[in-house]
C-alpha cells in the first residue's frame, strides 16, 4: 500500500512538473513578440495555479540559450524587456546567469548599453 501511494506521488510530481513546463512553454515566444500584455497574464496565471513568482522560475528559462532579458535586448523587444527588469528582484539582475557574466556584463560586450531596456536596467540596479 505504501508502495502504491509512493508511485502515485510520483507521477503526481512528474505531471505536475509537465504542466508547469507547458505553462512556461511560449514565454519566450511572447518576449519576442513584445508583448508584455501577454507576457503579464502567463506570469500571473502561473502564480496563481502553481503558486511561483516569475524570480523562482526565471532562470530556468532559455530562449535559444539566452535568458528572457537577453533576448528581449536581442529582439529590440524593449517594452516586455523593461516589464521583466521591473518585475524582477535586484538581486536576480545581478546575479550571474547561467554562462557565468551578469546581464550588464553581457550588455557591455555585446554593445547594448544604449537601448531602452539596457537604461531601464541601469537605473534599476
Amino acid at each position: 500500500m505504501l508502495f502504491c501511494a509512493f508511485i502515485i506521488n510520483l507521477f503526481s510530481a512528474a505531471s505536475a512538473n509537465t504542466n508547469i513546463s507547458n505553462a512556461l512553454h511560449n514565454m519566450c515566444t511572447l518576449v519576442i513578440a513584445n508583448d508584455p500584455i501577454a507576457l503579464r497574464e502567463k506570469i500571473q496565471k502561473v502564480k496563481k495555479n502553481y503558486r511561483l513568482k516569475l524570480q523562482h522560475y526565471y532562470s530556468g528559462i532559455s530562449c535559444a540559450g539566452n535568458s528572457l532579458i537577453r533576448t528581449a535586448l536581442l529582439n529590440n523587444a524593449n517594452e516586455t524587456g523593461k516589464f521583466l527588469i521591473h518585475k524582477l528582484p535586484r538581486a536576480t539582475l545581478l546575479s550571474p546567469e547561467p554562462d557565468g557574466r551578469t546581464l550588464q556584463q553581457w550588455i557591455d560586450e555585446k554593445n547594448l548599453s544604449d537601448t531602452p531596456i539596457s537604461l531601464t536596467l541601469t537605473n534599476r540596479i
